[in-house]
């Protein structure tokens, strides 16, 4: 049986659950799913979890080292809870680990789990019966389900890989974070790194968020960082299988699509909530610099302006209380790279968008 599947047993596949099914749930300048804010939290708990059932026996730098020359890559991906229903375990490989964060979503995750054959582990910030919070998962947690996994589905390993997975599993340790000498600055162009950083084994100290008032300080900010992750790979060094692959990764760019499903004329008859969305429309398009000044008063009329809902497309992707593309983005960004703990500056884009008859 195991010849006939198209996965790799050893591995330890994570899915996202995403409660939006419907194409036209998503943001307008970037496709994001509008359930991506519940879930966020899901995306720097999987950088820091082994991508199979041996890593957690071996240290961390060897680990690194492998991550550094293409191998040992998370498996991952967000999916709809409507394709999940689709599903079956049988279609999947022994070790599932699957992650909520809305409360419908959660409750369709859990009885589609009900009528599963083989066990899954359900990971979510929602009190659902047999699911797992983040505060209460541990290594061990992870260890105890594939190790459920593993005596109930023993068909579906090799007598190799079984063998494996038997010994390693009693072996794994709770990771053991090496200070990396930064202190966390949030914003959007410092995740790919941090996210590589973590990836590593590296710790990053508490700080505060990070608003930048020139290119410079952005630009130090983003040396700063993707340094400490050349230094991580400048003490792992060179090895003979590095040989194999480019130690540079390559350039990748992106831009954000317009999504014309959800670019609609605003049409609004009242007079005060028509001179609302016009002054946040013009305060969009007269943005000099990095980022906008308003006053409190203003920033107070527009939460509380029904107005505000329409062109909520429009301002939503650009305040940090809302998954946006950028940070959408910088997250993919840094998927990509902490596979390989790669280190550098994300690709991020202003965009204007001008909404018109």
């Amino acid at each position: 049986m195991p010849s006939e599947m198209h996965f790799d047993a050893l591995k330890i596949y994570y899915y996202v659950i995403l409660e939006t099914d419907d194409l036209k749930d998503v943001t307008l300048l970037q496709g994001f799913s509008i359930s991506w804010p519940s879930v966020e939290w899901a995306l720097t708990m999987i950088a820091r979890l082994p991508a199979d059932v041996l890593e957690p026996t071996s240290k961390i730098d060897d680990i690194v080292a492998q991550r550094m020359g293409g191998f040992r890559s998370l498996c991952w991906a967000p999916l709809n809870i409507g394709a999940l229903e689709s599903l079956s375990t049988n279609d999947l490989s022994p070790f599932v680990v699957l992650f909520s964060g809305e409360r419908t979503c959660a409750a369709r995750v859990r009885a589609w789990q009900a009528q599963q054959q083989r066990p899954v582990l359900h990971i979510s910030n929602i009190d659902v019966q047999e699911g797992v919070t983040p505060a209460a998962f541990t290594i061990e947690v992870l260890r105890d389900y594939c190790l459920q996994a593993l005596n109930q589905s023993p068909q579906l390993f090799s007598d190799e890989q079984r063998a494996a997975t038997e010994t390693a599993l009693p072996q794994w340790m709770e990771p053991q974070f090496i200070p990396s000498g930064l202190k966390q600055q949030g914003h959007n162009v410092t995740i790919p790194n941090y996210l590589s950083l973590l990836r590593s084994g590296r710790s990053v100290e508490p700080g505060e968020h990070f608003i930048g008032s020139t290119e410079k300080e952005y630009t130090d900010l983003i040396l700063e960082t993707a340094k400490a992750v050349i230094d991580v790979r400048d003490q792992i060094g060179f090895q003979p299988f590095h040989a194999m692959t480019l130690l540079r990764p390559a350039l990748i760019l992106a831009e954000p699509a317009l999504y014309r499903i959800n670019y609609r004329p605003i049409e609004i008859k009242d007079h005060a909530e028509e001179r609302m969305v016009r002054q946040t429309l013009r305060l969009i398009q007269k943005q000099k610099g990095l980022h906008n000044w308003t006053t409190n008063e203003f920033a107070s009329d527009l939460q509380n302006s029904p107005a505000s809902q329409a062109i909520n497309p429009l301002t939503r992707d650009r305040t940090p209380n809302f998954c946006g593309w950028a940070k959408c983005s910088c997250r993919a960004d840094g998927f990509r790279r902490c596979s390989t703990i790669s280190g550098g500056q994300p690709c991020l884009s202003r965009t204007l968008c001008i909404c018109s008859k």
